[in-house]
């Protein structure tokens, strides 16, 4: 039962139990050896990393950055139909992921994106661009 946990709490549970519940089995071969792994579906992965930007501190501005840009990259690169299916693998991570992707790219776009380009090599990602993202996750994430 989440319904105690404030928005930032249920979006930590929601996030990190469906990054380690909700896999996908990937095959690796490396010579004669191969191996099948669960890795995390990328919706849960985004609601871990939204978690940590809200989450850092000040003072580790630097890993902020970085956090800003694995969002960015890993919504420029996703299927956002496969982004809309996995929403409900875990009951409430749709509106955590909701409220944290509005949060944090919508209303804080202009911070995510200073941070990244000071904290990182990236300088192309903007304030729309930013923002634009973030509208189309919650398009996707729209019931």
């Amino acid at each position: 039962d989440l319904s105690e946990l404030d928005d930032q709490q249920r979006l930590f549970i929601t996030g990190h139990w469906s990054a380690a519940n909700a896999t996908t089995a990937r095959t690796v071969r490396c010579n004669e050896l191969t191996v099948t792994i669960p890795v995390a579906r990328r919706l849960p992965l985004i609601a871990c990393k939204l978690h940590a930007w809200l989450d850092r501190r000040d003072t580790r501005a630097d890993k902020r950055g970085s956090d800003g840009l694995d969002i960015i990259r890993l919504l420029e690169t996703a299927d956002i139909d496969a982004l809309a299916r996995d929403a409900d693998v875990v009951p409430g991570l749709r509106l955590a992921v909701a409220w944290a992707a509005h949060e944090v790219l919508v209303e804080q776009a202009a911070r995510v994106s200073r941070m990244i380009q000071l904290h990182t090599e990236t300088q192309s990602i903007d304030i729309d661009t930013t923002e634009a993202l973030g509208s189309m996750l919650l398009e996707a994430l729209e019931p």
